[in-house]
């Protein structure tokens, strides 16, 4: 045996003749336990490798679980004693490369592939599997073709789905996304017909609260329930801190708490109307003040806060029912159209041979239980051993599929429902849960971290006793879950712990205070400070951990003030990668030569490689950066233009070809944008793509994706990691950064047809011609279900962040003002304090959680970086008069080169500017498509323009008074700001600021991109109008909605 196993492990590794499940807490070893046991069956058992089929999460997974095999068995060959020996085992060595160690994806093509016409599937089809940007246009066609038909056919149905979903007929979007929702929960289950049917019948008519389907009247009075038991909980905290207060009449505490009971009571008892007028008693009823004492005032304020909340949301019982039965049909027409949609989707899928992702295990499961089970038959005669990894994040569908290949006695399962946190891709942590109450089942738990130190092993098991064993929710952390360090391994030993630290950043009142930038630094400082002190220590030996995307843009900018080596990857998908959008920027000018905004970014691509000031040498000479190429580099033109030509009449792989010989492109591009454009051009070649804008229309499609950017990066590279925890996930790191949030959002809440699978569709009621919505028993059953599920999978994720962490963790964030203590119960959880909150309320006192208060933060330690360009710009020599120094907020927004005008005679303008000067020469009244014509605008132009004309904000603003593109010159003694206002609206007491944005990215880049600019642009309202309330928003043309800024 290659290694040194525990009991627990050595367990895993030889029971057989029984289904075995291994529940595996992280740095458990179980890859390596997977490893062995695959050795042992091939090398002891003699199972040959073509009667096993191992089932990973990733393809990464698959071939380094190969590796590892190959080299496990290398060893073996050459240890062994007889010549019998050698040849099994060089047998099993060479059949390793074709061995079904794989996804569980493309073991089901390959039953596609071998047996599709047991279901009579062209075997065409099998040979092109759509990438996410076709697949997104084939949705969105058949989402087109069905609402058209409805329309046709049933007018006065698709009147009510189009007026429900938006106040302007022609903006479909939030219906289609709605659909999508739909399709999305309904195909991932067993019986996608009998889910549609379902949600049909959740909403039929009743005549009764007791009539509501059983579960959606649970989860309703659930709802409430959670919000009544924390006010017990608060009244019962308020006591104890009142008992030394003369001013606290404890009579009226215990009449709230008793009255809180009563409500109680009658929810548990379905006296729906009993307790609503027990709650209006409960809202009428007053408890002590007493301001002095300030734990006790922020509680009592609490829970005036709930009893405010149930108050508005307790209808009576009549028209809960009457809005619940009004809706009736409308979901019927819903549900049809979105069930027709995805016929029509898999139709014309059908009608050019092709599939996608989802059909893979479709089409597989139906395989196997066509001609009762003959496929299956075959499969479980030739297969020993089924291994599945990562099992808590396994579907509905490919548990069934696992089923049905096995034998009933050979499936090795190995998992933790701690670390399940891919709910978006419908894993269900809860199939885990129900086998490990399975008596037919073996039960094995690893007990033992050989990862972490003991002190992060021991900090790991405190706080997730206090925050997975939660009344109300379905994760715990048991005996079983609190592992301890490997057994001997003085490699993990400490003399003594020490603590996890918080760096708690104080919030400075500097209007140029950056909090996130703040962050950065001190990581930043810290890694140097640390590096000093410890010279054996790596830039590769630290890793920063974030939610969001979003937040490697102050990372990235901080470690290039310090001059520290990075890798970071801002995106979050493949057709957001550097590589992608520069052929993305590349074919919007070979289709349109004066799209200079494209050109741009052409140029400053490793393809052509113009630095920022040979870019604002040109823009300086020229007047614009479209004729400075065009003097000085006729040739980068006509290069794109022979490179369309190519596209034209050879094809898409042919250009990109070409495109990777321009100025030895493809060679100097790093190891991960090679690892890309190999991607990109094999996506081009399965692609078959007709012409050069369908190739345009699939890369935006896909920009969306939420697939991985292909890596390339070597064990070797000497860098910082900053990653987001899901792809940090398997991985480990000796020093981690937790970048620390205050909030986490929860996403569906804005949606307009929440989608839950047991409970099925939560839907508001809207009032027309109004449009005023008020909350249903199914939006508020879903909308709790949905939010539970959401926060038990936060838990679940800062889990897998912490245990990333060999030797040191450290929680960085910014606060105004520290936590309030909380008991630990579901509204704990369901107030969302974010990463910050959710490790700071339960550990504070703790010794193995220490916080430190950072003040200041020393830019001694940072390393100065060497200048990059040299300052060859013309200067002025002139004396000048000395004036306060001269702003603009646009020069807040964070860019890569400085506002550059277009020149006054181009052809065409880029289309942000395009969109603010349509924007600019519309009327202040409603829009309409005919207003638009004139531009010549395609129908995703006209789309988003007229869905802010379509918007409650747009609306709101033409009750007021209107000036776009609003100058203004503002003169302090220190300085003077200028600018201009792309939106701004005004009435007596009220301005309401908007800027449109073009970006394509995450709402949460957006806010961060330009907050410091619109809070500009809010100081200079302020001084003109400094009795009135100012609002500021970002419209974002790309996601068709408004971001509120705040200051």
């Amino acid at each position: 045996m290659g290694k040194r196993f525990d009991k627990q492990q050595l367990e895993a590794i030889e029971t057989l003749g029984t289904n075995v499940l291994v529940s595996a807490s992280a740095g458990a070893g179980k890859t390596g336990v997977l490893v062995e046991r695959l050795t042992k069956r091939t090398v002891r058992d003699k199972v040959s490798i073509s009667r096993i089929v191992a089932m990973t999460f990733t393809q990464a997974a698959a071939e380094e679980m190969k590796k590892r095999l190959a080299g496990r068995l290398n060893e073996e060959y050459a240890t062994a004693k007889t010549e019998q020996e050698r040849l099994f085992l060089a047998g099993q060595l060479a059949g390793l490369s074709s061995a079904d160690i794989t996804t569980i994806d493309s073991y089901c093509l390959k039953i596609i592939r071998k047996y599709y016409s047991t279901i009579g599937l062209d075997p065409k089809t099998t040979e092109t599997i759509l990438d996410e940007g076709t697949s997104s246009l084939y949705r969105r066609q058949a989402f087109d073709l069905v609402l058209a038909h409805l329309i046709e056919t049933e007018p006065q149905d698709a009147r009510l789905l189009l007026d429900f979903f938006s106040p302007r007929p022609e903006n479909t979007d939030i219906l289609y996304d709605a659909v999508c929702a739909i399709n999305r929960t309904a195909q991932a289950g067993m019986n996608p017909e009998a889910w549609y049917e379902d949600a049909v019948s959740m909403y039929a008519p009743v005549r009764s609260f007791q009539d509501l389907h059983p579960s959606l009247r649970s989860a309703f009075l659930a709802s409430i329930t959670c919000q009544l038991e924390n006010m017990q909980v608060q009244i019962e905290r308020m006591k104890e801190l009142s008992v030394q207060e003369e001013k606290v009449k404890p009579e009226t505490l215990e009449e709230e708490g008793n009255m809180i009971t009563n409500c109680l009571n009658h929810l548990r008892d379905g006296r729906y109307e009993s307790y609503r007028s027990s709650l209006t008693s409960l809202a009428m009823h007053r408890t002590s003040p007493c301001t002095a004492n300030g734990p006790y005032s922020s509680l009592r304020k609490k829970v005036e806060e709930t009893k405010k909340a149930l108050l508005e949301s307790a209808y009576p019982q009549e028209i809960l029912i009457s809005d619940h039965n009004d809706l009736s049909h409308l979901v019927s027409v819903l549900v049809n159209i979105a069930r027709a949609a995805w016929d029509t989707f898999c139709t014309i899928k059908k009608e050019n041979t092709c599939m996608d992702f989802t059909d893979m295990e479709r089409f597989a499961y139906e395989i196997l239980q066509k001609n009762n089970g003959s496929v299956a038959s075959i499969l479980q005669d030739s297969l020993d051993e089924i291994l599945v990894d990562e099992f808590q994040d396994t579907s509905e569908l490919q548990n069934a599929i696992i089923t049905c290949i096995s034998n009933g006695h050979n499936v090795f399962r190995v998992g933790d429902v701690k670390q399940s946190i891919y709910r978006f891709r419908q894993a269900k942590p809860e199939l885990m849960r129900s086998l490990m109450h399975d008596p037919d089942t073996h039960q094995i738990t690893l007990r033992h971290n050989y990862r972490s130190k003991d002190s992060i092993v021991t900090f790991t098991n405190l706080l997730f006793s206090k925050i997975m064993n939660i009344d109300g929710c379905q994760d715990t952390y048991t005996e079983l879950d609190a592992v301890s360090i490997g057994e001997n391994n003085a490699a993990q030993m400490e003399e003594s712990l020490r603590p996890v630290i918080f760096a708690c950043i104080e919030k400075q009142q500097d209007p140029d205070f950056d909090p996130k930038r703040a962050k950065a630094d001190w990581i930043s400082a810290e890694i140097l400070s640390l590096m000093k002190k410890d010279p054996s220590l790596h830039f590769s030996d630290f890793a920063i951990l974030v939610r969001s995307h979003a937040d490697k843009n102050p990372i990235r900018q901080s470690f290039e003030q310090y001059n520290i080596p990075y890798d970071i990857d801002g995106r979050d998908g493949f057709f957001q990668s550097s590589v992608a959008l520069t052929i993305l920027s590349m074919v919007h000018v070979m289709l349109d030569s004066d799209d200079e905004l494209h050109l741009l970014a052409v140029a400053a691509s490793p393809l052509f490689g113009y630095n920022d000031e040979q870019l604002a040498q040109l823009k300086i000479r020229y007047g614009s950066i479209m004729q400075g190429i065009k003097e000085e580099n006729g040739q980068l033109l006509q290069t794109l233009q022979r490179l369309r030509y190519i596209a034209d009449h050879q094809d898409i792989p042919a250009m990109l070809s070409e495109t990777a010989r321009i100025n030895d492109y493809y060679n100097r591009l790093s190891s991960r944008d090679q690892a890309n454009f190999d991607f990109l051009f094999e996506k081009a070649v399965n692609g078959k793509y007709d012409s050069l804008m369908t190739f345009l229309e699939v890369m935006e499609a896909g920009q969306d994706e939420k697939s991985s950017e292909a890596m390339a990066r070597g064990k070797d590279d000497d860098a910082v990691i900053a990653t987001t925890i899901h792809q940090s996930k398997g991985l480990q790191y000796k020093i981690v950064f937790l970048w620390g949030t205050s909030a986490n959002r929860f996403n569906d809440a804005g949606s307009a047809v929440m989608v839950n699978d047991t409970l099925k569709l939560g839907i508001s009621h809207l009032s027309l011609p109004y449009r005023a919505r008020r909350s249903t028993i199914a939006r508020m059953a879903v909308e709790y279900q949905n939010s539970l599920e959401d926060v038990q999978e936060f838990v679940r994720l800062l889990y897998v962040a912490v245990t990333r962490a060999e030797h040191s963790l450290y929680l960085v964030d910014c606060l105004k003002e520290p936590f309030e203590p909380m008991d630990l119960n579901v509204s704990f959880l369901l107030a969302r304090k974010g990463i910050t909150g959710t490790m700071d309320i339960p550990l504070q006192n703790e010794p193995l959680y220490q916080t430190i208060m950072v003040d200041d933060i020393n830019p001694d330690k940072a390393i100065p970086l060497p200048a990059r360009y040299a300052q060859q710009l013309p200067v002025f020599h002139t004396p000048v008069e000395h004036l306060p120094s001269l702003s603009s907020p646009s020069s807040l927004e964070v860019t890569s080169l400085p506002p550059l005008e277009p020149s006054d005679n181009r052809k065409a303008k880029s289309y942000g500017t395009r969109i603010h000067e349509i924007i600019e020469e519309l009327p202040d009244t409603e829009w309409n498509e005919s207003m638009l014509k004139q531009y010549r605008l395609h129908s995703g132009e006209v789309r988003r323009i007229l869905s802010f004309g379509s918007s409650d904000l747009y609306h709101k603003a033409l009750t007021m008074h209107i000036e776009k593109e609003f100058p203004f010159f503002i003169i302090s003694e220190t300085e003077r700001t200028t600018g201009s206002m792309d939106f701004v609206a005004w009435n007596d007491h009220e301005v309401m600021i908007i800027d449109f944005k073009t970006d394509h990215c995450s709402q949460d880049e957006i806010y961060s991109r330009y907050h410091a600019q619109l809070n500009a642009y809010r100081s200079a309202a302020q001084t003109i109008w400094p009795d009135h309330q100012i609002r500021v928003y970002v419209w974002s043309i790309h996601h068709e909605k408004e971001i509120e800024i705040f200051p």
